[in-house]
């Protein structure tokens, strides 16, 4: 999971197996990665934890393991290059590309969710 508070302007990730999550701010890319086993492998359900500062228009994007399947260089530098506004159309390149770069032969999801960071605007 990862909670967003605005106010705070920060990111806080609680992770149980979940594959890294990239946060773009400007042209600059970072990992958010938390290590971390599945719930269910022990006994004992044990979460990372992983917290970065986020500002207006920084870019958060959450992927499954099938789309790491042949690594995350391309993905970084997917997101570097990116400079449209739209969430919906960055997460179905990376889908796309993810598809091309497929080379393992298994058939592993792949799923992206990518957010921009945009602070409500208010009339007065």
């Amino acid at each position: 999971k990862i909670f967003i508070l605005p106010v705070l302007k920060s990111s806080h990730s609680v992770k149980a197996g979940a594959p890294m999550s990239f946060i773009k701010k400007g042209r600059n890319v970072e990992r958010l990665d938390a290590v971390s086993v599945p719930i269910g492998i022990l006994d004992e359900a044990k979460f990372a934890y992983a917290k970065s500062k986020l500002e207006e228009n920084n870019w958060l994007v959450m992927v499954s393991d099938g789309v790491l399947a042949a690594g995350d260089a391309w993905i970084m530098e997917c997101i570097e290059g990116w400079n449209e506004n739209s969430p919906q159309t960055l997460a179905e390149t990376i889908v796309e590309k993810a598809q091309v770069h497929r080379t393992d032969g298994h058939d592993d999801d792949i799923t992206v969710v990518a957010i921009q960071l945009r602070l409500p605007s208010i009339d007065l």
